[in-house]
Formats: structure tokens, sequence, C-alpha cells
């Protein structure tokens, strides 16, 4: 737990996004989770979204609303969404104790004003009551919310920075993303990241950044060039997909949350845009060294740009 006492305003960049967290007059010190300790920058006044922390869950907010989505797994939620007055109320629950609310933010319609409401939690290390007002998975979905307002994505993926080319290697777990990451590591690239990636549109390029995760790791950006979907084969083999078939085959490795239909066209005119601009090719990988240079060796053939 990164710790900010005497602070009562912050601010992180992430993906390029600068995000102001602030706590409210009656707030204890401010926490963030150990994984934005890289991620803290400069104050400045024009932001992408605004975060205000306060330290009580008010009992108005846990009544039932209209909800529009919950993401749960058998007898576990994770988190929810319900139209609140003319934004939205998004509630997150804690995974050691099922069905407690975690934190609840009341958003406004443009996902830009974020007011957290969450328990004080006191630092095991420093013994220091506070708030940590983007405590998973409340993070990760304020930056998703940012994607949907820009030129932007979050996909599971891995990410490899090879001498200034971008490679991202996306798929369902087990296809082999992290492997291939360290594959591409061991022979000098840097990875970005290897599960959670946000893919941004930045003037007429299109970059790859990392995301904060449970481990400390610095903000990391590539300009893409290749996207791939790996798969255990016998064989190395690429097979080029069509711009159709490569959006349909990314879609479902993004992180989407389908409730709304403006945000559904988003991702399929974003995956649609770089798709036309970018191969996307279905990879069949021997998790072995020779595969870093049959992927340059088949690039080269294609002329990938």
């Amino acid at each position: 737990m990164i710790t900010f006492p005497n602070t009562s305003e912050i601010a992180i960049r992430v993906a390029d996004f600068t995000i102001t967290i602030r706590k409210s007059s009656n707030c204890p010190t401010l926490f963030l989770e150990k994984g934005y300790k890289e991620y803290q920058t400069a104050l400045i006044s024009d932001v992408d979204s605004v975060v205000t922390a306060y330290s009580k869950i008010p009992e108005h907010l846990n009544t039932k609303a209209d909800l529009l989505y919950k993401a749960t797994r058998e007898d576990q939620d994770f988190w929810s969404i319900s139209r609140h007055q003319d934004g939205y109320k998004l509630t997150t629950y804690s995974q050691s104790n099922p069905g407690i609310i975690q934190q609840i933010a009341v958003i406004d319609a443009d996902f830009k004003d974020w007011k957290i409401y969450t328990e004080t939690i006191t630092d095991p290390q420093s013994g220091e009551a506070g708030v940590c007002p983007l405590e998973y998975p409340m993070g990760p979905l304020l930056f998703y919310y940012l994607t949907v307002k820009n030129e932007a994505i979050m996909i599971h993926a891995s990410g490899i920075n090879d001498d200034a080319v971008g490679r991202i290697f996306s798929g369902f777990s087990g296809v082999g993303k992290s492997t291939m990451a360290k594959i591409w590591e061991s022979k000098g690239s840097q990875i970005i990241n290897d599960d959670r990636l946000i893919i941004r549109k930045q003037g007429d390029n299109y970059y790859i950044h990392n995301t904060p995760m449970v481990y400390v790791d610095t903000p990391k950006k590539v300009k893409l060039h290749t996207l791939y979907l790996p798969y255990h084969s016998p064989i190395n083999k690429a097979e080029i997909l069509s711009p159709a078939k490569a959006v349909s085959k990314l879609l479902a490795y993004c992180i989407i949350h389908g409730y709304k239909k403006e945000h559904l066209e988003h991702h399929l005119d974003f995956l649609a845009a770089i798709s036309t601009k970018h191969t996307t090719t279905r990879l069949g990988v021997v998790p072995d060294q020779n595969i870093i240079e049959f992927i340059k060796k088949n690039e080269n053939e294609h002329s990938v740009h």
C-alpha cells in the first residue's frame, strides 16, 4: 500500500490518461495499491477523470437500483452497474467476504466525475487509517470507462516491445500469451504487460500501453506493429486474417460490458479501423525461441507495416 499523508490531492497517468484523485474534507489518508507507485504524476488542470474519495458508504446508496449489468460467477458477485439519477452507480464486492459491498462509485453520464465511497481501512505496515478509492477492481473499471469515451480499448493480451516494434499476443487464458512474452524477453525484448493492455489511437498511430497491476511496474508504451492470436500447435504456422474476421476474433478478447449499445459500437468501430491498418495473424506456436524468427520471417514476407 502507498500512503499519501497530509496530501489532499494526487494524480496518476495511465495510458496517457490523467486522473486526479482527491479526498473529501472528512476523509483520512489517501492510499493506493502498490501497483500504482510508478504511475503518479504532476497535478494538472486538464484531466480525463476526477475521483473524489469518501470514507463511508451512505445507507441510501445500498438500496437496489435499475440494474444494467452484474459481473458474477456461481455465487460470487464481483461488481455491478446501475442507473443512478442522470448517471450511474457502480458497486464492487469483497472477494474474501462474498455479498459484502466493498465500494460504491457514483458516476456522471460522461464517466468523468467519480465519487467513490469506501470504508476506512488500516495499512498493515504503517498502522495508518485511510481510504483506497481505486482498490481492485475499481481501478481497472475506471480505466475501462476511459477507453469507451476515447479511441481506445482494453484487451486481454501480452504486449512486447522489440526494439520499438510493438506486437500483441491476445487470447483467453492458456493459449500461451505469458509464454510468448517470456520467450521474447529472453531475447532482449521488453514485456509491456502479459495480461491487461490498453490499445489507444494517438494521432495517426496506435500504441500499446500497460496498466497498473498487483506488482510494481513502470508505465510502458510502444507503437503497435502487428496483432497475433496464438494457439498451441505441433508446428509453427501463420494464417493472416481478413479485417472482418480479425474484428470478430479480437472482440472476444476485449474487455467490454455489453449493457450499452454505444460501447459495443465503439469497440466494433475501433477494431475495424485497427484491423484495416494492422495485420492480425492466427498463430500456431511451438513454444521455443524459433517462434521469434518464424514471426519475423512471416512479417517480412507479407510486408507488414
